[in-house]
């Protein structure tokens, strides 16, 4: 299941991809971002999570190009309504030159909710998610027994 979301120009935004093969959901978010369109997006996201029952995000911040100004939102509002809604860790991945690292880093380091960590690639990333979704499954199967 893929979902895109445009912005009022036409362009995409937001491609919100669920990946069964990794059991997360792959974010891939591009261009230049209005604080309306994190929120619609966040809406998205948080609505995807509570559809497939994932609980890891890889969310991809490669495509953007401006800052992100919603950090206090996302770190107040957003994050525990997607932890309420079962994300559990989330690989945040962008360019460390990139004009948004600075909010990416601070959304990282003030938010409580669910476990995040900061990656350049998205191989690092994937690598990263993975053993956490890993350990997660091992984990929810230990109790099934």
């Amino acid at each position: 299941m893929n979902t895109k979301l445009t912005n009022a120009f036409g362009k995409v935004y937001l491609t919100i991809k669920v990946d069964t093969a990794n059991s997360w959901i792959h974010v891939i978010w591009e261009g230049y971002l209005s604080e309306n369109n994190i929120k619609t997006g966040g809406q998205a996201i948080l609505e995807t999570i509570e559809a497939s029952g994932f609980t890891c995000v890889l969310n991809d911040m490669l495509l953007v190009l401006g800052p992100i100004r919603t950090t206090d939102w996302a770190t107040d509002v957003w994050a525990p309504a997607v932890a309420k809604a079962g994300l559990k860790h989330m690989a945040l991945v962008n360019a460390p030159d990139a004009i948004a690292s600075t909010d990416v880093s601070n959304f990282h380091n003030e938010q409580t909710h669910f476990q995040t960590d900061v990656f350049g690639n998205l191989m690092d990333a994937g690598d990263w998610l993975r053993q956490q979704c890993l350990k997660r499954d091992v984990e929810l199967s230990l109790k099934l027994t």
